[in-house]
């Protein structure tokens, strides 16, 4: 095998590679029409977004399947770079617009994939800080503008053991509201919050290995943050339905 597993139990998910994934790229150089592909869903996408084609600056390929970090369920992450100047002043209002297109285009093609991986499209202010420990690939321009940075020196990332406990806690937590039909969406909403929280002071603080972020990719990995939206939004369908409406009402 020529990877290593920075988390050696197996039931962890997360891995950590020596070499970028050779779906994708030839050493470091990106695997003939991938490029094209990935430019076309772009494009298909800015289109259904509505993004006016002058005020795209970039569109770039990050992730894991940019880095060495990699899974079996790694999307193909494709982000606009977006001068929003030309789109509108309200920033914020953008960023949940663009959030909603992007759910909603993944809820309509589910099958869209390039080499056997998803694909996930994303619009992003130009003036969003990318971190700067990740790979980062232009497809407009076809070059790196961050190569990633292979480390051997593991001693950065948390205890394996730590990251069992901590998983295997908000594992159960998530089991216990699904188990128990709890119904108080706030409660719901708040620990989904949280973990989002977590993991962007993760980030922010640590980088792509901080022990907070790894936590959230096993969640996510494992499929138990789809298991908590999936219960919430069905909770959601159903505080907001409505049936056996009575004839007077």
């Amino acid at each position: 095998m020529n990877f290593r597993q920075f988390l050696l139990e197996e039931k962890l998910s997360l891995q950590y590679h020596e070499n970028l994934n050779p779906a994708f790229w030839e050493n470091d150089t990106l695997v003939p029409g991938v490029r094209e592909k990935l430019l076309q869903i772009a494009e298909r996408w800015r289109v259904f977004s509505k993004i006016p084609e002058n005020a795209v600056i970039d569109i770039i390929f990050l992730g894991g399947n940019a880095n060495f970090n990699y899974t079996s369920v790694s999307d193909v992450d494709v982000h606009l770079i977006l001068d929003t100047s030309k789109i509108t002043k309200d920033v914020s209002f953008l960023k949940d617009y663009y959030l909603d297109k992007k759910n909603l285009w993944a809820e309509e093609h589910q099958n869209i994939k390039v080499k056997g991986y998803p694909v996930e499209l994303f619009a992003q202010p130009e003036e969003d800080p990318i971190r700067k420990e990740q790979g980062v690939f232009s497809l407009k321009e076809n070059k790196w503008l961050q190569k990633p940075i292979f480390d051997p020196d593991y001693s950065k990332i948390a205890e394996n053991k730590l990251i069992i406990d901590k998983t295997d806690y908000y594992k159960m937590k998530i089991n216990d509201i699904i188990e128990s039909k709890l119904t108080d969406l706030d409660k719901i909403e708040g620990l989904r919050n949280k973990l989002r929280e977590m993991r962007s002071a993760g980030i922010e603080e640590g980088g792509e290995f901080s022990f907070e972020n790894l936590v959230f990719k096993e969640l996510r990995n494992s499929g138990y943050l789809k298991k908590l939206s999936d219960y919430y939004h069905n909770l959601e369908d159903i505080e907001l339905s409505l049936e056996n409406l009575d004839e007077d009402f």
